[in-house]
């Protein structure tokens, strides 16, 4: 009976411990993880997807309930269709073959289904894919699917492949065949050079290449290196070349543009037929020709354009380019997103400064591969699930009234402030940043510490101080009271808050300073300063550190998985204690042996 009554104990112990965790942690709020221009709204359309990729609307839906509305596909080779009831069916699967060697996030698993697009006349989908062959290289293609004109269907009457026009070439991993357009009746494609950066200046070699096809996959006899009608050959399809992996692919009045993908950074451009590009292995030849050159890195992948007529946007958002991110960097230094990128039609160039319209704020690796434009909005497919195992389509929508609780100019990621302020343009903090070399000291925290110990706390320093008082000019004026306040702290407080004060007003305490006056606030000083000098931390307790080896974000299975764990382990001890007691009680031990009898002849 007592081992019962010590089982019923630890059981009712385990149910505390649950009932704690769940009162401790707080539910998961999808929207903590997205941040998005102020004045706009973020919502979930739809959700059920497995690694989403890519978007395609439907340019003119029908208007019953179960009429496509638009389509989605996943890396793994599904393609899913929404209606306008926002239904979700398998349009079509298991028409490609691929097979990680390692899942996503691993970059092992950056391979699959790519792009689609829709071509109304003939209710055409277009997919996009790499795919592994009966020996298991990866190949590029296309498949066709025949849905109904102009309305499409929830499933395809047929199916096309175009496998020979690429069976001839290798594909790589992530740098394989990317998003589709069509434009004049005509299919444009965009692929990636597959890790081998000096085919892209071949023309017998598809790797690098914007390619355009008739929508039967054929070659167009206007293509700039055409030949003849071999579908196997091609220069016949190659419109532009000496790209290395142009993920982003949008013809806007004719004009092809495009995101490529470099290594170090990326550039977005406008693509001319027959041009070459110059990619050959370098970044320096990944800026050429670029209108625009993302520093450092941020993948971009699938893009869109809205035009003027965009009347669900205010004016300022319209004829601007939105871009998928899809970097990721847990320091902050690469974020996830959209970003806008306003380029003049008219004037050939870039007409503002680029800038986030939503932004990824979680801390899980996550990416913005699927962007396009619906009839209310802007539509994006995060590409991993998120905390609560959803994987959403979400929707941007204007809506100043309704309003979202996290706005883009909303930094709380230091490392990521500290970038985004140019901070990292003269300083570097540890091994980590430095851009410009040793402009300014670096940042460390323990060698930060040391040298302003060493100044704060003098005669010399306070004399300092006394004299800046006396000037009757700004900065200095306005700064007197956050002066008298430094006097009045000692040890880490004063130090904090000299760095606070500092990187709001770097003259604040002495006439001399290279350091620039960057409008920075003191909310976002203040967080620099949590990132350069960490608070004290708060006392460690028995339960703070059990609760610290927890998940941040504790899901039901979680709990689950530790209640059950914790009883089986007391239940463990528990029969163990029991069975050593027995065995070490010598009453019952001398009923349970016998007395060894020496063998006789």
């Amino acid at each position: 009976m007592k081992v019962v009554h010590s089982l019923l104990l630890a059981l009712l112990a385990g149910l505390f411990f649950v009932a704690h965790a769940f009162a401790q942690v707080e539910p998961f709020d999808w929207q903590q993880n997205w941040a998005v221009e102020a004045g706009f709204a973020l919502a979930i359309d739809t959700t059920g997807y497995q690694f989403p990729s890519a978007i395609a609307f439907v340019p003119n839906p029908g208007p019953n309930p179960k009429d496509p509305l638009y389509f989605v596909t996943e890396v793994r080779g599904t393609i899913k269709v929404v209606t306008n009831d926002r239904s979700i069916y398998t349009f079509a699967e298991d028409f490609m073959y691929v097979h990680p060697r390692q899942e996503l996030p691993s970059g092992q698993g950056q391979v699959g289904l790519a792009g689609i697009c829709l071509e109304p006349e003939h209710g055409y989908v277009f997919a996009t894919f790499a795919y592994e062959d009966e020996h298991g290289t990866l190949r590029n293609n296309i498949m066709r699917f025949q849905a109904e004109p102009q309305t499409f269907s929830i499933k395809p009457a047929s199916q096309l492949a175009f496998t020979d026009v690429f069976l001839p070439y290798e594909s790589g991993l992530a740098h394989h065949i990317g998003p589709c357009q069509i434009n004049n009746g005509l299919l444009y494609v965009s692929v990636g050079e597959a890790w081998q950066p000096q085919l892209t200046q071949n023309l017998d070699y598809m790797h690098g290449k914007l390619i355009r096809m008739t929508l039967d996959g054929k070659p167009v006899p206007d293509n700039p290196f055409y030949q003849d009608d071999d579908i196997q050959k091609a220069r016949n399809y190659i419109w532009a070349y000496g790209l290395r992996n142009p993920f982003g692919l949008k013809i806007v009045d004719d004009r092809v543009f495009v995101a490529d993908n470099g290594q170090n950074i990326d550039r977005f451009l406008e693509i001319h037929a027959g041009t070459n590009y110059k990619w050959n292995g370098s970044d320096k030849t990944i800026a050429t020709n670029a209108a625009y050159v993302f520093v450092p890195s941020l993948a971009p992948v699938q893009m869109d354009y809205l035009s003027a007529t965009g009347s669900f946007f205010p004016p300022d958002y319209t004829q601007t380019f939105y871009v998928g991110l899809s970097a990721f960097d847990a320091d902050g230094s690469k974020t996830p997103g959209i970003m806008m990128l306003k380029y003049g039609l008219e004037e050939n160039q870039m007409v503002d400064i680029p800038q986030y319209f939503v932004k990824y704020r979680g801390d899980e690796y996550q990416a913005v591969t699927g962007v396009a434009f619906g009839p209310d909005g802007l539509y994006f497919s995060p590409l991993m699930p998120n905390a609560a195992g959803e994987t959403p389509i979400l929707k941007a929508t204007y809506d100043p009234a309704q309003g979202y609780p996290y706005t883009t100019v909303q930094v709380e990621n230091g490392s990521a402030l500290f970038i985004e302020k140019g901070c990292a343009g003269c300083h570097s903090v540890g091994d980590h940043w430095g851009y410009g070399g040793s402009a300014g000291p670096n940042l460390e925290e323990a060698a930060l510490v040391e040298r302003l110990q060493a100044r704060l706390n003098t005669d010399t320093y306070l004399a300092v101080l006394a004299e800046i008082d006396k000037m009757d000019t700004e900065p200095y004026v306005s700064w007197t009271a956050a002066r008298e306040e430094l006097r009045a702290t000692e040890g880490m407080d004063r130090i904090r808050l000299w760095v606070k004060d500092h990187i709001q007003e770097p003259r604040f305490d002495t006439m001399y300073s290279a350091m620039p006056n960057l409008g920075i606030t003191e909310a976002e000083a203040t967080i620099l300063t949590n990132f350069l000098v960490n608070p004290n931390p708060p006392r460690q307790t028995p339960l703070t550190y059990l609760r610290g080896l927890m998940p941040t974000r504790l899901s039901g299975r979680h709990i689950l998985f530790a209640y059950l764990a914790g009883v089986a382990t007391v239940g463990a001890i528990v029969a163990g204690v029991y069975l050593f007691r027995k065995w070490a009680d010598p009453q019952r031990r001398s009923h349970n042996t016998t007395t060894a009898v020496p063998h006789q002849m």
